[in-house]
C-alpha cells in the first residue's frame, strides 16, 4: 500500500470517529450536567505543549468532592493497582452519584499534538509503528491511577498531571526530565500524602549500538535510556518534588511500594532499593540484562520473605529477588523462557496470585532454527512464585503480525483465570490459572481498521464481564466463553496503548496515546456501540490545522524598525555561509545581556547527574536535554534560538527580552535558518530504537537513526506562529541548507530531501510516486549539515554518510549523485563522515571536512583533515591531526575557511590548528584545553574559540593565545556568531547570551 493510499486511510478513520475538541458531557436523560467535558478545554492547550512549561493554576477539590474521596482507592502501590492486574474497586453504600451512576469527562491533556502528529503517518510503515511512537513520546501508555478522588495521568511528553475525578479539572501539573510510561504510585509516606514516577526514555545511543555490536548478542546492551532518568517523589498536594533518584539507565518501569521502600527495575541492569521518604539508596542488586517496561511486581512467601519479582532483556530472565532485608538483597529464583526473543521478559508486568502461589507472565518466543527467519509465537508461563520452578507453559498461537514496541501483553489474574492478548493474531486468550488449559481465544480484529487490536494492556473484570482496551475500542466479553458482549469505539483522540481500564464504583478511568484523558460510566461502555447518535457526540476531525500560536508572545519586545534594519535579513546556511565563518558586518556596537531556556542550569553549576555518568559523558547529556542547539542567528533585530529543551525561542537581540517561544516534540539542535518566508527549525534525536540497535550491529545500513518525531518547522518570524511543519524518518537535527527558496538536506535515513521554505511542501521533482524522496543515499547523517557549492550554475549538495561512511556530491538540478568517495583507505571511527558539516570555499574550490580514522582499543581514533575538489570529489590533500583517546560525544570538529586558512579545534591532541587551505600543511598548533566540536569565529586578526566553559581567543597569524573568556556552563557543539560587534552564543547548559567583542578580545577599558 503506497504512504498516500496509508495517509488517506488513516484520515478517514480519524474523521470518521475523531474529535476536535474535547467531548460534551454526554448524560444519561434527565441528569444534570456536574462536569461538561469541555470544561477542561479551557486550559491554555499551546502552553501545555511545553516540555518544561509553568504550572497549571490548581482547581481546588470541592467540599463534595473531599467528602467522595472515601469512597476511592485509598493508596496505589503498583503497576495496575494490585498484584493481579484487576484495578476494579467496589465502593461502599453512601458514594456519590459520579461514582453510582456515572459522569462523563475528557480532558485534552496535550491539546492537538495528536492530530498534528498524524501528519507523521506517511513516514511509518504502518499505523503501529505511528502508533507506537505516539505513545512513547507523546501521551498516556499504561493507563492512569485513581487514589482519594483524584486521577493521576502520567505522560510521555515528560509531566504527570493531578485531575479532580468527579470535573476532570486539573489539580496540579508537573514536568520530569524524561518520558513518564508508568503508573503513579500513591500513598501516605510519612504522614505526608505522596506521589511517586518513574521516568525514562526507549532510545539507545550510539555508543549503547557500539557496545551492543561489540559484545554480541547475547549479551546485549547493558543500558537503555538515551536521556538523563530518574525515580522523582512528588507532594501529593501541589505536585512539587520532594526528591530525585537519578539513575544511569531509563526508569521506564513502574516501582513497588512495600514496607516503605521503593523497588524498580531499571534500563542500567539494577533492581534499586530506595527509601520512599527520603529517597536515599538502600541497595542495588545486579540484574543479568536490563528492564524495558517490565514492571515490578510482589510476593511475600509462608515464611514471610518479600519477593520482587520481574523481568530483564538480553538475556531474557523472570526474576525473584529477596528484599526481606533491602540493604542485602539476594537472587531467591530466576527463570528463562526458551527461545524467548527481542524483548522478552523485559516488557511484560508479571503478574501474581499469592492464594495459588503462582507468577504469571509471557514472552515472544522465536521457533526458527538458528540463522533462519524468525517464526515467532507467545509463550504464556506460570512459575511457582517460591520457587521459580515452571508450572505450566502454552503457545498462545502465532500470526501475521510482527509487533512492534511493547512485545508482550501485560496478564491478568481473575477468579482462577489467566487473561492475556497475543498481538500477533490480534486475540484475548483465557486460560485456567492451576492446569494451563486454554479456556477460550477471541479474536478482537476488526476490518477497516488501520490500528490493529493488538491487546497489549491488562483487561479487567467488572459486572461479570471482562472488559478489554485495545486500539480505538473497549470490547466487553463474556468470561465463560470469550464471547464479545459489546463494542464501544472510542473517539479518535482515545486510542489505547498498554491501557488497562481503571473501574471505581461505576465509574471507568482511562488515558490514551493521544494523553487525554477520559472518564465515562462503565455500563455505557458494556452496553453502547460508541457516541454515535447521540446530542453531544464526536465532532468532525478537520485535518487541515491552522496557525498554531506560541506557548509565550510579548508583541512588546519586538525590535523596533531601526533595530532591525542594524542586522542582515536572512541566516540561510549553518554558521551563516559556504565558509562556515559566521561573522556578519552588520550588527549592534557591543551590547550585553544574558537569558536562560526554560530548564537552564546555573551557569557555575556543573553537568546534571555528573555523579552518575561522569564528567564528559553528563556534560554531552546536559546538552542534549537543556542546551540552545548548534548555534543562534540573528536577524531583523532578533536573536533565533532552537532549545534542546523541546523549545524555540527569539529573543530581541539588542535586549535580550523573550519575544515568543514555541514548544516542540523533539530537541531542536538544528540552528534556525531565517529565510524571506519563514523561520525553519530542524528537530530530532542522535538515537535508536532497539530495533535500530540490533540493525547497526549487523552492518545493515538500512537503518536509520532517530527514534522519536523528526521533523522541520517553519514558523512567522515576528509572531512565532507555526506556519507548517514537515515530518521524515530518521532524524532531523541537522541544518539544512537555503537555496532558491527550497530547503535541502540529508536525514539520519539518507533520504535526500527538497523542501519548499514558505509552504513546507516538499518538491515535486525529487519524490517519487509514493511520495517519498526519489534519491537515498545508503547509511546515515546524523548531525552534519549540508553545503551547497555553485559548479558553473549547477548546484551541488555536499553531505557525507555514516554506516557506511561515504562523502557525496548531489547535484540538485538533476537529484542525482554527481559523485561520491570514500576520501581515505583508513576505517572509519562508526560516525563515518555524518557528524562533520563541511566548509566549502567557492573562491578556491575546495571542500574541507575531518573523519575519525583507525579505530583502536580503549576508545582511540586518529583526526584526519581533508579537502576535496566539490565539483568532481577528487582528494587534494589529507592530513592526520592527532590520535589519542576519544573524548565522549566527540564525532569530528566543524572546520572554519577564513582567507585561505582552515581553523579547527582537536580535543584528541587537545589543541586549536589551523591548516594551509591549499595543501593541508600546519600552519600553527596551540595547546586548547576543552577542545570539542564547535566551529571558531575569525574577525579582527583573531580565532575566537569556544572551548569549555570559556572563549578562548588567539592570533590568526600564529596561534599565540590572546586573552580567555569565562562564560559559564560549558559549550559542546554550540557555535558563536560575530554581528557587528556583539558575539552571540548559545551553551549546553541552556543559556544565550550577548558579549561586547571588546570584551571577548579582552580589549575593553579596564
Amino acid at each position: 500500500m503506497s504512504n498516500r493510499l496509508k495517509t488517506s486511510r488513516i484520515a478517514a478513520w480519524l474523521a470518521a470517529v475523531s474529535l476536535g475538541m474535547p467531548l460534551a458531557g454526554v448524560l444519561p436523560a434527565g441528569r444534570a450536567a456536574a462536569a461538561p467535558l469541555h470544561g477542561p478545554a479551557k486550559l491554555s492547550l499551546a502552553g501545555q505543549q511545553q516540555r518544561l512549561s509553568q504550572p497549571l493554576v490548581p482547581t481546588p477539590l470541592s467540599v463534595a468532592d473531599r467528602a467522595a474521596s472515601r469512597f476511592f482507592p485509598s493508596q496505589w502501590i503498583q503497576v495496575e493497582a494490585n498484584q493481579q492486574h484487576d484495578p476494579v474497586f467496589v465502593t461502599r453504600p453512601g458514594a456519590p452519584g459520579f461514582l453510582t451512576r456515572g459522569t462523563f469527562w475528557g480532558t485534552p491533556l496535550t491539546g492537538n499534538e495528536f492530530w498534528r502528529l498524524a501528519r507523521a503517518f506517511s513516514r511509518y510503515p504502518d499505523a503501529q509503528a505511528w502508533g507506537a511512537e505516539v505513545a512513547q513520546w507523546l501521551g498516556n501508555v499504561m493507563g492512569v491511577s485513581v487514589v482519594d478522588g483524584i486521577v493521576y495521568v502520567e505522560e510521555s511528553r515528560s509531566e504527570i498531571f493531578a485531575l479532580d475525578a468527579a470535573t476532570g479539572l486539573p489539580l496540579w501539573h508537573t514536568s520530569t526530565v524524561n518520558c513518564l510510561m508508568g503508573d503513579p504510585l500513591v500513598a501516605n509516606v510519612g504522614g505526608k500524602p505522596m506521589v511517586f514516577v518513574a521516568a525514562g526514555d526507549v532510545a539507545f545511543t550510539r555508543q549503547h549500538a557500539v557496545d551492543y555490536a561489540n559484545q554480541g548478542h547475547p549479551p546485549g546492551p547493558t543500558v537503555r535510556g538515551a536521556d538523563f532518568s530518574a525515580v522523582y517523589a512528588l507532594n501529593g498536594l501541589t505536585g512539587k518534588v520532594v526528591w530525585r533518584f537519578d539513575t544511569k539507565g531509563e526508569d521506564m518501569p513502574t516501582p513497588v511500594l512495600k514496607n516503605g521502600d521503593l523497588f524498580f527495575s531499571t534500563g542500567d541492569g539494577h533492581l534499586y532499593a530506595v527509601n520512599a521518604e527520603t529517597g536515599r539508596e538502600v541497595s542495588a542488586f545486579s540484574n543479568p540484562g536490563f528492564s524495558s517496561m517490565s514492571s515490578s511486581n510482589w510476593y511475600e512467601t509462608a515464611n514471610h520473605q518479600l519477593y520482587i519479582i520481574y523481568g530483564t532483556q538480553d538475556p531474557n530472565y523472570l526474576m525473584a529477588v529477596n528484599e526481606t532485608d533491602p540493604a542485602h538483597p539476594v537472587l531467591a529464583w530466576e527463570y528463562h523462557v526458551p527461545h524467548s526473543f527481542n524483548t522478552g521478559n523485559g516488557d511484560v508486568p508479571p503478574a501474581v496470585d499469592p492464594k495459588r502461589n503462582l507468577v504469571i507472565t509471557d514472552s515472544l518466543i522465536n521457533q526458527a532454527p538458528p540463522g533462519a527467519k524468525p517464526e515467532l509465537n507467545l509463550d504464556v508461563v506460570a512459575v511457582n512464585a517460591t520457587t521459580g520452578q515452571l508450572v505450566w507453559s502454552r503457545l498462545a498461537g502465532t500470526g501475521p503480525i510482527f509487533p512492534v514496541a511493547f512485545k508482550g501483553s501485560v496478564p491478568m489474574i481473575h477468579g482462577g483465570n489467566v487473561y492475556v492478548g497475543d498481538l500477533m493474531n490480534q486475540t484475548l486468550q483465557s486460560y485456567n490459572e492451576t492446569t494451563g488449559a486454554r479456556n477460550w481465544s477471541t479474536s478482537l480484529a476488526q476490518a477497516g481498521n488501520p490500528f490493529l487490536n493488538e491487546p497489549r494492556g491488562g483487561a479487567v473484570y467488572y459486572d461479570h464481564h471482562i472488559l478489554e482496551a485495545s486500539g480505538p475500542f473497549i470490547f466487553t466479553l463474556d468470561p465463560r466463553t470469550g464471547a464479545i458482549v459489546n463494542k464501544f469505539r472510542t473517539p479518535g483522540a482515545y486510542v489505547w496503548g498498554i491501557t488497562s481500564p481503571v473501574i471505581v464504583g461505576g465509574e471507568m478511568y482511562l488515558g490514551s496515546i493521544s494523553g487525554w484523558a477520559l472518564a465515562l460510566p462503565a455500563r455505557y461502555v458494556m452496553t453502547r456501540a460508541g457516541f454515535t447518535g447521540e446530542p453531544y457526540g464526536p465532532r468532525a476531525f478537520h485535518p487541515a490545522l491552522r496557525v498554531r500560536p506560541p506557548s509565550y508572545f510579548n508583541p512588546a519586545a519586538l525590535p523596533t524598525p531601526a533595530q532591525a534594519a542594524a542586522f542582515p535579513s536572512t541566516w540561510t546556511a549553518y554558521a551563516g555561509n559556504a565558509e562556515h565563518d559566521a561573522v556578519v558586518n552588520r550588527g549592534p556596537s557591543g551590547v550585553a545581556w544574558q537569558a536562560a531556556l526554560p530548564g537552564a542550569l546555573p551557569l557555575n553549576a556543573p553537568p546534571r547527574d555528573s555523579s552518575v555518568f561522569g564528567v564528559p559523558t553528563a556534560t554531552t547529556m546536559t546538552e542534549l536535554a537543556f542546551g540552545a542547539g548548534s548555534g543562534v542567528s540573528p536577524a531583523n533585530g532578533i536573536l533565533y534560538v532552537g532549545g534542546e529543551d523541546h523549545t524555540v525561542n527569539a529573543y530581541n537581540a539588542i535586549t535580550g527580552q523573550l519575544i515568543w517561544r514555541s514548544p516542540t516534540i523533539n530537541g531542536n539542535f538544528g540552528q534556525p535558518l531565517v529565510t524571506p518566508q519563514a523561520v525553519v527549525v530542524s528537530s530530532g534525536d542522535p538515537w535508536f530504537n532497539f530495533g535500530g540497535v540490533v540493525k547497526f550491529a549487523a552492518g545493515d545500513q538500512t537503518v536509520h537513526l532517530g527514534a522519536s518525531f523528526q521533523n522541520l518547522h517553519g514558523y512567522d518570524p515576528r509572531t512565532g506562529e507555526l506556519k507548517w511543519t514537515f515530518y521524515t524518518e530518521g532524524t532531523d537535527m541537522m541544518t539544512p541548507v537555503y537555496y532558491n527558496g527550497n530547503l535541502y538536506w540529508v536525514n539520519g535515513h539518507g533520504d535526500v530531501w527538497a523542501l519548499s521554505a514558505s509552504t513546507g511542501k516538499p518538491v515535486k521533482a525529487f519524490l517519487n510516486h509514493d511520495g517519498n524522496p526519489k534519491l537515498h543515499l545508503p547509511g546515515y547523517v546524523a548531525i552534519a549539515s549540508p553545503n551547497v557549492y555553485l559548479q558553473g550554475g549547477s548546484p551541488i549538495l555536499v553531505v557525507g554518510t555514516a554506516n557506511p561512511g561515504r562523502f557525496y556530491g548531489i547535484n540538485l538540478a538533476t537529484d542525482s549523485v554527481a559523485w561520491s568517495t570514500t576520501v581515505t583507505t583508513a576505517p572509519l571511527y562508526y560516525t563515518g563522515f555524518g557528524d562533520v558539516s563541511p566548509a566549502v570555499d567557492p573562491r578556491r574550490h575546495l571542500l574541507v571536512g575531518d573523519v575519525l580514522t583507525n579505530p583502536g582499543s580503549g576508545n582511540t581514533a586518529t583526526l584526519e583533515a581533508f579537502a576535496l575538489d566539490p565539483a568532481t570529489g577528487r582528494v587534494l590533500w589529507t592530513r592526520d591531526l592527532g590520535t589519542g583517546p576519544v573524548p565522549y560525544g566527540f564525532t569530528g570538529a566543524v572546520p572554519v575557511i577564513h582567507r585561505g586558512t582552515v581553523y579547527l579545534s582537536d580535543p584528541i591532541s587537545g589543541s586549536e590548528v589551523a591548516l594551509s587551505a591549499a595543501s593541508g600543511a600546519v600552519r600553527w598548533q596551540a595547546p586548547l584545553a576543552g577542545a570539542g566540536d564547535t566551529p571558531p569565529v575569525v574577525a579582527d586578526g583573531a580565532v575566537i574559540q569556544p572551548a569549555g566553559s570559556a572563549l578562548v581567543v588567539f592570533n590568526a597569524a600564529n596561534g599565540a593565545l590572546r586573552h580567555v573568556l569565562p562564560v559559564g556552563g560549558a559549550v559542546v557543539d554550540n557555535g558563536a556568531v560575530l554581528a557587528g560587534q556583539t558575539l552571540y552564543l548559545g551553551n549546553a547548559w541552556g543559556w544565550v547570551m550577548a558579549l561586547p567583542l571588546s570584551s571577548v578580545l579582552g580589549t575593553a577599558a579596564r
